[in-house]
């Protein structure tokens, strides 16, 4: 209830009664503190949904560039293994080369020797 000093007051100037001005603006406040904290949880909201998307975009990339970098490694060892069998190849051939000159060394120094001994037997 109204004071009667704020009846007088209604009954003579119109006025609002002081307890629904304070209601009003305890309401107002009350609203104005809820949408803040509603903006601020929207915020937060928006900023978590931002950095997730960045960590995804992050974790994409990364996983772009580490199968990159696989396949990098794996052309790499294939180059190594080839490059690995043409040396295989080629000391085979190097060890070709020097048993069939040292076969035909040695077919010369047999030739030599019998050369040698058919020609003490004739002399």
């Amino acid at each position: 209830m109204c004071s009667p000093s704020c009846l007088a007051l209604l009954i003579f100037s119109s006025a609002a009664c002081p307890k629904p001005a304070v209601a009003r603006r305890r309401a107002a406040a009350q609203a104005e503190a809820h949408r803040s904290n509603q903006q601020q949880l929207a915020r937060k909201a928006a900023s978590k949904t931002q950095q997730k998307e960045q960590d995804l975009a992050f974790k994409d990339a990364w996983g772009h560039r580490l199968a990159e970098l696989r396949a990098e490694e794996q052309a790499e060892v294939a180059a190594a293994k080839a490059k690995a069998q043409q040396i295989v190849a080629f000391q085979g051939w190097q060890a070709d080369l020097k048993a069939k000159r040292r076969a035909e060394e040695r077919l010369e120094l047999q030739r030599a020797a019998l050369m040698t001994q058919v020609s003490m037997e004739y002399n």
